[in-house]
């Protein structure tokens, strides 16, 4: 039996990976983007990011006979509304929104296209992946196991950047966490929560 295990960063800045059953990287890519129509703010490539599912994942997983695909995709986490006279609130309700808005991308499009996937929060995949970690240090922390698990493997956004990105290691390490936990019974329902 053939597996592939997929972690998916789903913000702006995230990214898409995929392992074999060994736990090899198979696959790896940022999370695609395009210029506005109405301003110059990236918004999400939605043709891109399928295609990207269709072609990318499925193909990379040759799916059929006795081939599994499970994808674990990161719940976003609400942000606290800050209220009083000095504080607006607008972007923890900007970010709460964005959240909300780029995991239902993602999930609408697996659902369309049939493949299972899990909904695990960031503090349970983080927890298993990363052990305890300071509050505020999980992107560092991100960079650092991915790097250790997977030496020589690029952690960069593109062949030009300079520093590790924390979107590409997480994504990576949700895979993992995938590959590490994830009961194989779980490959032939849609969609399972966790909670």
């Amino acid at each position: 039996m053939e597996h592939l295990y997929v972690g998916i960063d789903n913000g702006k800045s995230g990214a898409v990976a995929a392992l074999d059953e060994a736990g090899a990287v198979v696959g790896l890519w940022p999370t695609r983007l395009r210029r506005g129509s109405s301003d110059e703010r990236w918004d999400y490539d939605l043709e891109a990011m399928v295609a990207l599912l269709r072609s990318g994942i499925v193909s990379v997983s040759r799916l059929g006979g006795d081939s599994s695909l499970l994808v674990v995709i990161e719940q976003g986490h609400a942000f606290p509304l800050r209220l009083g006279p000095n504080a607006s609130g607008f972007s923890s309700a900007q970010a709460n929104f964005q959240n909300g808005y780029s995991m239902g991308l993602w999930v609408g499009m697996l659902t369309a296209l049939r493949i299972p996937f899990r909904i695990v929060p960031a503090r349970v995949w983080q927890a298993e992946m990363l052990g305890k970690i300071p509050k505020g240090t999980s992107k560092e922390a991100s960079v650092r196991v991915a790097g250790e698990r997977w030496p020589g493997r690029s952690l960069t956004r593109t062949r030009l950047s300079k520093k590790p990105d924390h979107g590409i290691s997480d994504a990576l390490l949700m895979a993992a966490y995938a590959y590490d936990y994830v009961e194989p019974g779980l490959f032939r329902s849609a969609v399972t929560f966790s909670s």
